[in-house]
C-alpha cells in the first residue's frame, strides 16, 4: 500500500476506530502507560512510528486494550486494523515479503560438538572446553550474542589440534597393554583369577589423553567348566564364530556415531540390558541369600540346595563400558565353554577426554544364578571338590584408531607413492572435507592451496597423517566452519532480496532441525538443485532420523526450561510445612528430578513426531510416566523403570506441559509456590505477552503481607495488597490470576489442596475477560478463545530459533500467515514446521542491504 492510500484509509476507517475505543485512556490529551494515539506531528508520522503501531497490535489482539469492562472492538474491527497496520505503517506485501535482517551466525557450543562428530567421529565436549554461550529471548542460539572473543578463538584452535589428534592419532600407534594382575576387583581381588562361585565385579578405569576413536582388545582365559553335550557345544561355537563374522563385517563399515553401539549389538546378539535374558543349556536351580540381590552388569552371589538339570557347559562373560559421565554403555557377552577356554575379542568406541570405566562381570548360568562348586563322580569320602570354575583376565589393550569419519575423506594409511596420483588423492580429500565443513564446494584457489600445503608437507615428513592436519586445522578455524552465512541465489542482482541458495538452505535446515551440519543427502540434493523441490520429504526424514533428537532437547529445554530440572534448589521440608506435613525423608529425588525432566521432552518429542495437535502441550488426557513418577503424582496402576506414554485418569489435573513437574519445580522459589513466576511462564510462552520488569525500589510480595498479623498469610492474600500499589497493579493484573490456577500444585509440583490450613483458591479472571475456577478451567480458555494467541506465541518462539534472530514488525506477516494455516489445519505440528521452513524469512536474505555477509571470503 503506498503511503498516500495508506493515509486515506487511516482517516476513513482506523481514526473513528480510535476515537471509539482508545481515545478514553490514549487521546484528548490523555496519554496513559506513555502512549498517545492523537499527536502526530504530521500525515508522514502516523506511518513512521512502527514501535507505536506494534504495540496496538499485539495489545489489541491479545483482549488487554482497551480494557476489561470497557467498550471493546468487534473480531472484524480488530481484522480491519490489523490490516492498516501491516499494509501501511509496516509496509508489507503479503506476496513480496521482506526476510528481515541478514544474520551472520556462529556455531554455538552444542552446534559445534554435534559437527565436529558427524564431520570427524570426534566426541568432542564443547560445554567443558568453551566458555558458555550468551543466551537471549530465552535461547543461546541467537546470532547478535554469539560473538568471538579473543578467549574464544584460542579455544577454537585448541579444539581444532584436540579433534584432529582424535580422528588421526600420532604414528606409530601405541597400545596400552594392561596385565590382567593389574586389575582390581571390588573386594580387591586380582584379575588373575576371577571365581564363578562368588564373582567379584573387576573395574579398571582409563583416562584417555585426546578425544577419537579407541579399540579395545581383552584376552580371557577360562578353567574349570565341564564337559557337555558335542551337539549343544557345537550350535555355541557355530553362534560364536557368526557373531565374530558379523563383528568383523561391523568393524569394516563403521559409520561416525554409530560404531561402538553397532559393535556391541552385534556382539551381544540381544537387548543390552545388562542381565542375561536367555538360558544356556545349563540350567542350575538355586536360590540366593538374603541380603544379596543382582545389579545392572552383576549378578550375586548365592548358596542353598542346587541341583543341575543338564551338565553345565558354558557361562557368560560381560563387559560393560562406560565413557566419562554419559549414561549409556556398551555391554560385550561373551559365553565360554569347556572347549573353548581363551579368547580375544574387540569393539571400537569414540570417546572424549575422560574416565572410560570398564567393568568385568561373570553371569552364571540359570537365569543368572551361580554355578555350585561341583565334586567329581566318586562316593564317600575319597570325593573331593573339582576345581572351582574361575575366568582369568589376560590383558587389556588399547589402541587409538583413525575414526571411520576420518578415514572417509583419506582411506590410504599412505599415499599412492606416484606424485601426480598423490596429488589426486590430497585433492580428493581435502575437497571432500571442505565441502562438508565449509556446507558447500571448496573454491578453486582455496582447494588448490591446502592441497599444495599437505603435498608439500608429506613430502618433508613422510607421515601422512600428520601432513594433513595443518590444513584441516585451518578448515577447522576458517570462518566459513566457525560461521553459518547465507547466500544468495545466482541471477538476483539488482533486487532488495531474493532466494538463498540451495546449500545455505540445506544448512538451515539441518542447523535447525538438527542443531549439526547437512547430511550426504542434503548436500547432494543442493548439489543438484534439488533440494526445494524435495523439501518436505527431506523435512519428513529429518525428523524420523535420531538426530533429531538435537532439537527436542535444544528448543524444549529452553522453552519449557527443563535444562534447570537437575540443578533447581529447593527445601522440601519448608513446602511442605506449608502444608502442615514433617517428613525427613526426600521426596523429590534424583530419580524423580531425572523422571519428570524425561516427561516434558518426551512429550515434546511425541507431539512433533507423531503430528499432534500443538494444543496437546496446553492440555491432553496423556503424559508420560515411569512408576516412581507415576506414584510422586499419586496416578495408580504404572510399573516400571521405562518412562512410556500413560492415559491419565478421569478427572487428573496432569495432562499439558503447564501442570508438568518439571514446569511447576522450575517456577517456584527454594520455600514455596511463585504465582509470580507462574504466570510469567505461561504469558510468555503459551500467550506470547512478557510483562516488563518491575520498576526499582517496589517492595517485594511478603514485605505487602507483613500487614497480616492474625494469621499466616496465604501467597493470594500478599498479592492483594501488593497489587494496591500503582506502579505494581497493571502488570500483576496479567500475571497474579494465571500464576493462582495453578497455586493447586505445590513447588514440589505435587498436587495439594491446602495451604496453612485455608482451602486453595485456584478462581480467578484474566485480563482479557475470561473467568475461570481452577486449572482446568484456565486450560479450557487457552486452547479455545486464546488458541491464537498461543499459536502465534509458539510459531514467534520457533522461528527465532530457526533464524538465530528476534523478530520484528518486518515478521508480522509471516507469523499471521502461519497462524491461519494452524487454524486450519487443527494446529498440527508438522505445519508449524513447515510453515516456517518454507516462510520467506527462511527462504531468503536481503540482497542490496546495508547488513552484508561478511564471512563471504573468508578464508
Amino acid at each position: 500500500m503506498n503511503p498516500s492510500a495508506a493515509l486515506a484509509e487511516y482517516s476513513h476507517t482506523v481514526l473513528p476506530l480510535l476515537k471509539n475505543y482508545c481515545y478514553g485512556c490514549h487521546g484528548d490529551g490523555s496519554s496513559e502507560g506513555g502512549v498517545q494515539l492523537d499527536a502526530f506531528p504530521s500525515n508522514a508520522a502516523v506511518l513512521a512510528d512502527q514501535q507505536l503501531w506494534d504495540k496496538v497490535l499485539r495489545n489489541v489482539r491479545a483482549g488487554v486494550m482497551p480494557p476489561n469492562g470497557e467498550s471493546r472492538p468487534s473480531e472484524e474491527e480488530v481484522q480491519q486494523l490489523a490490516a492498516w497496520i501491516k499494509a501501511g505503517p509496516f509496509a508489507i506485501d503479503p506476496k513480496n515479503i521482506d526476510p528481515g535482517r541478514v544474520t551472520i551466525h556462529r556455531l554455538n557450543r552444542v552446534e559445534y560438538q554435534n559437527t565436529i562428530k558427524a564431520l570427524l567421529g570426534v566426541d568432542f565436549n564443547a560445554e567443558i572446553e568453551f566458555p558458555p554461550d550468551a543466551a537471549g529471548m530465552g535461547l543461546d542460539n541467537i546470532a547478535d550474542l554469539l560473538t568471538v572473543s579473543p578467549l574464544v578463538f584460542e579455544k577454537y584452535l585448541d579444539a581444532a589440534e584436540a579433534t584432529l589428534e582424535g580422528a588421526y592419532p600420532k604414528r606409530p600407534i601405541e597400545s596400552l597393554v594392561i596385565p590382567g594382575r593389574d586389575i582390581r576387583g571390588d573386594n580387591d581381588s586380582s584379575g588373575d583369577f576371577v571365581s564363578f562361585d562368588d564373582p567379584p565385579e573387576i573395574t579398571y578405569t582409563y583416562r584417555n589423553k585426546t578425544p577419537g576413536a579407541y579399540r579395545v582388545v581383552l584376552a580371557i582365559e577360562v578353567v574349570g567348566l565341564t564337559d557337555g553335550e558335542k551337539e549343544q557345544l557345537s550350535e555355541i561355537l557355530a553362534l560364536q564364530e557368526k557373531k565374530r563374522s558379523e563383528i568383523a563385517d561391523t568393524e569394516k563399515k563403521l559409520t561416525e556415531g554409530e560404531g561402538a553401539k553397532e559393535v556391541g549389538a552385534k556382539e551381544n546378539d540381544r537387548p543390552t540390558t545388562g542381565r542375561t535374558e536367555e538360558k544356556p543349556p545349563g540350567d542350575v536351580a538355586a536360590e540366593p541369600p538374603r541380603g544379596r540381590r543382582g545389579g545392572r552388569g552383576r549378578q550375586a552371589g548365592g548358596g542353598g540346595n542346587v541341583e543341575p538339570k543338564k551338565p553345565v557347559t558354558e557361562a557368560h562373560f560381560v563387559v560393560s563400558v562406560k565413557s566419562g559421565n554419559k549414561d549409556e554403555e556398551i555391554l560385550v557377552d561373551r559365553v565360554f565353554s569347556s572347549e573353548s577356554d581363551q579368547f580375544e575379542f574387540a569393539f571400537e568406541q569414540l570417546w572424549s577426554v575422560e574416565p572410560h570405566k570398564f567393568n568385568f562381570n561373570v553371569i552364571m548360568p540359570g537365569d543368572g544364578q551361580p554355578q555350585p562348586r561341583r565334586r567329581n563322580s566318586g562316593r564317600g569320602p575319597s570325593a573331593k571338590p573339582m576345581p572351582t570354575p574361575h575366568m582369568v583376565v589376560k590383558s587389556l589393550t588399547i589402541t587409538p584408531q583413525p575414526t571411520a569419519a576420518g578415514k572417509r575423506y583419506f582411506p590410504l594409511d599412505a599415499p599412492p607413492a606416484d606424485r601426480e596420483q598423490r596429488r589426486q588423492y590430497i585433492r580428493r580429500g581435502i575437497a571432500e572435507f571442505g565441502l562438508r565443513a565449509f556446507r558447500r564446494p571448496l573454491d578453486e584457489p582455496t582447494l588448490n592451496r591446502l592441497a599444495d600445503e599437505i603435498d608439500k608437507s608429506y613430502q618433508v615428513s613422510e607421515d601422512f597423517y600428520e601432513s594433513i592436519k595443518p590444513a584441516m586445522a585451518k578448515v577447522l578455524c576458517s570462518p566459513r566452519f566457525l560461521f553459518r552465512a547465507s547466500y544468495p541465489l545466482a541471477g538476483q542482482e539488482g533486487l532488495a532480496w531474493g532466494l538463498i541458495d540451495e546449500y545455505s538452505l540445506a544448512s538451515r535446515l539441518s542447523y535447525f532441525l538438527w542443531s549439526s551440519m547437512p547430511d550426504d543427502e542434503l548436500l547432494e540434493l543442493a548439489r543438484e538443485g534439488q533440494l526445494r523441490a524435495n523439501l518436505k520429504a527431506q523435512v519428513a526424514r529429518m525428523m524420523a532420523d535420531d538426530r533429531f533428537d538435537a532439537f527436542v532437547e535444544n528448543f524444549s529445554g529452553q522453552w519449557l526450561q527443563t535444562r534447570n530440572v537437575q540443578d533447581w534448589t529447593i527445601v522440601e521440608s519448608a513446602v511442605l510445612a506449608r502444608e502442615g506435613i514433617r517428613s525427613r525423608t526426600p521426596v523429590l529425588t534424583n530419580g524423580v528430578r531425572r523422571a519428570m525432566q524425561q516427561e516434558a521432552t518426551m512429550y515434546f518429542a511425541d507431539v512433533f513426531k507423531k503430528n499432534k495437535s500443538l494444543l496437546d502441550f496446553i492440555d491432553s488426557d496423556y503424559t508420560f510416566l515411569n512408576a516412581e513418577l507415576a506414584e510422586y503424582y499419586g496416578i495408580p496402576g504404572v510399573v516400571g523403570t521405562e518412562m512410556s506414554l500413560v492415559a491419565l485418569p478421569e478427572g487428573s489435573p496432569r495432562g499439558g506441559v503447564i501442570t508438568a513437574g518439571s514446569t511447576l519445580l522450575v517456577t517456584s522459589t527454594t520455600n514455596r509456590t511463585s504465582p509470580v513466576k507462574r504466570g510469567v511462564f505461561v504469558l510468555d510462552n503459551f500467550l506470547g505477552m512478557r510483562p516488563h520488569d518491575p520498576p526499582p525500589n517496589v517492595p517485594s510480595v511478603e514485605a505487602s503481607g507483613s500487614e497480616i498479623t492474625d494469621h499466616e498469610p496465604t501467597f493470594r492474600e500478599m498479592l492483594e495488597l501488593h497489587r494496591q500499589d500503582p506502579a505494581c497493579a497493571s502488570c500483576h493484573a496479567l500475571m497474579d490470576p494465571i500464576g493462582l490456577a495453578l497455586d493447586g500444585f505445590n513447588a514440589l509440583g505435587k498436587y495439594r489442596e491446602s495451604e496453612f490450613n485455608q482451602p486453595i483458591d485456584a478462581s480467578g479472571q484474566l485480563a482479557s475477560g475470561e473467568e475461570f475456577n481452577g486449572v482446568d478451567d484456565l486450560k479450557a480458555i487457552l486452547r479455545g478463545p486464546r488458541r491464537r494467541d498461543f499459536y502465534r506465541c509458539l510459531t514467534t518462539k520457533l522461528m527465532t530459533y530457526a533464524l538465530g534472530r528476534g523478530l520484528d514488525y518486518h515478521d508480522t506477516e509471516t507469523v499471521d500467515q502461519i497462524v491461519e494455516r494452524l487454524e486450519q489445519e487443527d494446529g498440527r505440528a508438522f505445519v508449524l514446521l513447515m510453515g516456517i521452513i518454507e516462510s520467506s524469512p527462511f527462504q531468503m536474505r536481503r540482497i542490496n542491504s546495508a547488513s552484508t555477509n561478511s564471512a563471504a571470503g573468508a578464508n
